[in-house]
């Protein structure tokens, strides 16, 4: 036992420090403490949905769950967080994992990333009654919507801004509505969350269309992990098991999983 001396505000202050550490590290007896990583989300179907309830799920959560649960760990999600605003808080750290993002030399400066899929494809959509795009040569001179923050293949990411205008956005949603409006030329994104939007929007699938042109070869997918996360310091870990599950197949079969379980994200 031991006895506090000093005015009453600085015991007072001094209570006050202790409960909220205690409250904090959990040091009341019998409070388990579940470790858990903050994954930062947008609406982006099928990779990643919120529903209406704000729950979350999705290709890229449910793998992602399955990953960090194989490390004893279990994922929280922010609320609907634009892709370059989430891109922000994992630099800094404020998040802990991103999943979904393509590689760059800028990200692996700032993020682990760990690889679990190289199948995605790229795709572009056009008004309807547009000049077609048959090939990369056709998207010179347009005017082409993407996604704020994101990167796509080496030669669209790395081409000459006179050779077509990039014109960024907060939501693809808003980038589809542009091109109903004819207001861009294109817009490329993947080729599942084209068409869910065209699928559930009629507005939309009645003046758009997807291009003949899609970037096909294989797109290098990563889950990402700020390296100021304080789970950075088990990377070995992580790489040891992201390994095992791309290697065996395991996150292959979750994506196929999903898909199978949830045929309403995906054009029919």
């Amino acid at each position: 036992m031991f006895i506090i001396r000093g005015t009453p505000k600085i015991i007072g202050i001094l209570l006050l420090c202790t409960a909220f550490y205690c409250f904090s590290s959990s040091c009341f007896s019998g409070e388990v403490n579940q470790p858990n990583m903050r994954m930062c989300v947008d609406h982006y179907p099928p990779l990643q949905v919120i529903k209406p309830d704000q729950s979350v799920t999705g290709e890229n959560v449910e793998l992602t769950k399955k990953f960090v649960e194989r490390m004893g760990l279990q994922l929280t999600f922010t609320e609907n967080t634009p892709f370059k605003r989430c891109l922000h808080l994992l630099k800094y750290g404020f998040v802990d994992i991103m999943a979904g993002l393509t590689d760059s030399a800028e990200r692996r400066e700032q993020f682990h990333m760990l690889l679990f899929d190289e199948s995605m494809l790229k795709t572009f959509f056009i008004h309807i009654g547009s000049n077609a795009i048959d090939s990369f040569a056709d998207l010179a001179g347009l005017s082409i919507a993407s996604l704020r923050g994101a990167r796509h293949f080496k030669k669209f990411d790395e081409a000459n801004e006179s050779y077509f205008a990039k014109v960024e956005v907060n939501t693809l949603e808003s980038a589809f509505r542009m091109l109903a409006r004819e207001r861009i030329d294109a817009v490329i994104t993947t080729d599942y969350y084209g068409d869910y939007l065209l699928k559930h929007n009629k507005e939309l699938s009645d003046k758009i269309i997807k291009a003949k042109y899609a970037y096909s070869d294989k797109t290098h997918t990563y889950i990402a992990i700020s390296k100021k996360s304080p789970f950075a310091k088990q990377i070995i870990q992580f790489e040891q098991v992201s390994k095992e599950m791309f290697d065996s197949g395991t996150f292959t079969q979750l994506i196929f999983e999903f898909r199978k379980k949830h045929p309403q994200y995906y054009y029919e």
